[in-house]
C-alpha cells in the first residue's frame, strides 16, 4: 500500500501543479502524459473507474494545447472529443468482457458533452448551437439504445440550450419566440 499511497499523492501534486503552471504547453504536456499513465493504470489493473481520470486528463490537455497554440477551436475540438469517447463507449459496451469500459466511455462522453453545451450557453460561441445539437444527439441515441429515461430530462435540457443559441443566431429575439419554440421543443419530446 506504501507504494500506492506515494504514488497517488505524486500523480495528484502533479496535476495540481499544471493546473496552477502559467505556461499552458507544459501543463498540456503534463495532463496528456496524465491521461496515457492512468490508461495504463487502468487497463493494467482492470479498473474501469481509473478511465476518468484518464478521459478527464485528456480533454484537459486537450484545452491547455488549444490554449497554447492561442487556437479558437475548443468547440469543435471538445465535441468532437465527445464523441469520439461516446462511440468507442458504444461498440465496447455491446460485448460484455468490454462492458464496464464501453459505461466508462459513455459516460466520460456524455458528461464532456454536457459541460461543453452549458459552455457554450455561456460563452456564446459562433455555431455553437449547431455543436450542441450534436451533443443532444448523443443523449437521444443513448436514451434509445439503453433504455435510460433518466437522460431525457438532459437531453431536453441542452436542445433547449441549443434552441436558444440558433435562435440568438438568427436573430429572433422576442421574448414570445423564445417561449413559443421552447414549449414546441419540449411538448413533442414528451
Amino acid at each position: 500500500w506504501p507504494p500506492v499511497l506515494l504514488g497517488t499523492f505524486l500523480a495528484g501534486l502533479n496535476i495540481f501543479i499544471a493546473l496552477i503552471e502559467e505556461d499552458s504547453g507544459k501543463s498540456s504536456l503534463v495532463f496528456g502524459v496524465s491521461a496515457l499513465l492512468f490508461a495504463a493504470y487502468a487497463l493494467r489493473f482492470k479498473q474501469p473507474p481509473i478511465g476518468y481520470l484518464a478521459t478527464a486528463s485528456a480533454a484537459l490537455s486537450v484545452i491547455y494545447a488549444l490554449q497554447h497554440f492561442e487556437c479558437e477551436a475548443w468547440l469543435l475540438s471538445l465535441t468532437s472529443l465527445s464523441i469520439l469517447y461516446y462511440a468507442v463507449g458504444f461498440l465496447l459496451a455491446r460485448r460484455e468482457e468490454t462492458k464496464p469500459w464501453g459505461t466508462m466511455l459513455i459516460a466520460s462522453g456524455l458528461s464532456l458533452g454536457g459541460l461543453v453545451s452549458v459552455l457554450a450557453l455561456t460563452l456564446d460561441e459562433a455555431f455553437g448551437g449547431w455543436y450542441t445539437l450534436v451533443i443532444a444527439a448523443l443523449f437521444i441515441v443513448e436514451i434509445y439504445a439503453r433504455k435510460n429515461g433518466w437522460l431525457e430530462v438532459l437531453a431536453e435540457a441542452i436542445l433547449s440550450i441549443g434552441l436558444i443559441m440558433l435562435m440568438d443566431d438568427f436573430g429572433a429575439s422576442a421574448i414570445a419566440y423564445y417561449i413559443f419554440s421552447l414549449s414546441l421543443l419540449w411538448f413533442s419530446c414528451d
